[in-house]
């Protein structure tokens, strides 16, 4: 099928430049969770911006309005119909964000329901376990790669900071895919009603 080769690659330029938009904003927004001194609102908040992607990744997926209240009120960490479980099983995350959100959100429970988690730090958090223990955390935290090991020496929050960037990029790659072959199909289907339109009119 023919496809106007302008209007292909104005569709993918606005595509690309979406995505590199909304990456520029949630990287800003990430780093500014640094500047807060408090662990435990660190904690809390890259929960509920990892709570926020997912969600938005979803109703971005499945294009379904009716669904978007549904979707919000999932719980974050479910085996069979969590917000991870969904992103994970439509492409939008790896099995290794997967693990990541999943410490995430356990330290982020434990905040939560403890009132005197308040003066909590990840420091005193780590250093409670046992070797094996401290040994798994840092990989599962660190699954970029070995390299971001010893920056989660130097800078631990800044290690799940840009764990949540990474994600979000596979989350924003994922919707662009889908999303692009969508559009693309919708497009090819213009063209081709324009074909026969002109054929139609040529045959007048």
């Amino acid at each position: 099928m023919y496809m106007n080769k302008k209007d292909v690659e104005k569709f993918i330029s606005k595509k690309i430049d979406s995505l590199g938009n909304k990456l520029n904003e949630d990287i800003k927004g990430l780093f500014a969770l640094l500047e807060n001194n408090s662990d435990w609102a660190f904690f809390i908040q890259i929960s509920a911006y990892i709570e926020l992607l997912l969600s938005n990744g979803i109703k971005a997926h499945f294009e379904e309005e009716s669904l978007e209240t549904s979707f919000e009120k999932l719980p974050l960490i479910d085996s069979g119909f969590g917000k991870t479980h969904i992103a994970k099983s439509v492409g939008l995350i790896t099995k290794e964000h997967e693990k990541f959100i999943q410490k995430v959100a356990e330290i982020r429970n434990i905040l939560a329901h403890d009132f005197n988690a308040l003066n909590f730090t990840l420091d005193d958090y780590v250093q409670s376990m046992d070797k094996n223990q401290k040994k798994s955390f840092i990989k599962q935290i660190s699954y970029m790669g070995e390299e971001f090991i010893p920056l989660y020496e130097a800078k631990p929050k800044m290690v799940f900071v840009l764990n949540i960037v990474f994600m979000s990029a596979q989350i924003e790659q994922g919707l662009f895919a889908s999303k692009k072959e969508r559009d693309l199909n919708k497009l090819e289907l213009e063209c081709l009603r324009e074909l026969v339109k002109d054929i139609d009119n040529h045959e007048k």
